[in-house]
């Protein structure tokens, strides 16, 4: 007696295995494309061994109770093998119990193509290309008068010897907030109308930092420059808050010190702190063509 249901990942390229068996019985899964099972005893080279008396498997519980069987013990494992990326796997079941080997019981699952994907924009990506923008903007108007005819946006925290000065350093910082769990399932379902599927979405959130230093060979051109960049920022955030940049607060900080050829430099930090949202959808199949339930007759 056994059961054995093989699910594709919502992210796809992976499949979960999960093994109906009774008490002390032991297990061989074998993964091919051919869709053909192999002889146990003597596999092909194309016979990819999944699951066997020495796999780690933990414990888990039948995906429909209303199917499972008293006397049998469930386990699971994950299959990560990149064949899973390219094609439809085929996996061949057996189950040893009391020195009698049962099967095969055959599956087939398509992980290629993932059902839940991440949803997420970076803030550096928007404030970089809107702080070029703005300093653009102030050199057309002759309120910033660079050298180089225009003031770089550098995603690094150094500064080279030949980079030209006026410049502006940039660096993001992301970590998780204490607010994960608030919220997280107020997206619910959604019904995309131009396609009739169906999605669940869920809210991550995360604290966001960049963290900006404006710097110039003297500290009226510095003022200036933070001051571009500071109103710039603050008359953007209609369009922060659009990409899910919420609760936006920004810092200043006047600097100064020698710079990588030893002339004296002057320097503005700005450290914009805030919380951004990512979101997770997944699509939601009521019937499910890629995840099939097989099991012997109890």
């Amino acid at each position: 007696m056994m059961k054995f249901r093989a699910i594709a990942a919502p992210s796809g390229a992976a499949a979960r295995l999960v093994l109906g068996m009774p008490e002390g019985a032991t297990a061989l899964v074998f993964a091919n494309t051919t869709g053909t099972p192999p002889d146990p005893d003597a596999p092909g080279a194309s016979d990819r061994v999944v699951v066997n008396a020495s796999t780690d498997l933990r414990p888990s519980t039948w995906p429909f109770e209303a199917l499972s069987t008293h006397g049998l013990t469930y386990w699971q494992t994950l299959d990560l093998d990149t064949t899973l990326r390219g094609t439809v796997t085929t996996y061949h079941a057996w189950v040893t119990s009391d020195g009698v080997r049962e099967g095969p019981i055959t599956v087939e699952v398509d992980a290629r193509d993932p059902v839940r994907n991440a949803i997420m924009h970076v803030a550096r990506d928007l404030f970089r290309e809107r702080i070029e923008y703005h300093l653009a903007r102030a050199v057309t108007a002759g309120t910033l008068t660079p050298r180089a005819g225009y003031v770089p946006v550098l995603e690094r925290e150094t500064l080279n010897t030949n980079d030209p000065i006026p410049v502006v350093l940039l660096r993001e910082t992301i970590s998780p907030t204490m607010l994960e769990g608030i919220g997280k399932d107020r997206r619910g379902d959604v019904l995309d109308r131009s396609t009739g599927k169906r999605y669940r979405e869920e809210v991550h959130r995360y604290r966001a930092r960049i963290d900006l230093l404006a710097i110039s060979e003297n500290p009226t051109e510095r003022g200036v420059l933070a001051k571009v960049i500071h109103e710039g920022l603050l008359v953007d955030f209609a369009l922060l808050e659009e990409i899910g940049y919420r609760e936006m607060s920004i810092q200043r900080l006047m600097q100064s010190g020698n710079g990588p050829e030893g002339y004296w430099q002057f320097a503005e930090e700005l450290a914009i702190d805030g919380i951004i949202e990512a979101v997770t959808r997944e699509e939601k199949r009521y019937t499910v063509p890629y995840t099939t339930t097989f099991y012997t007759d109890v």
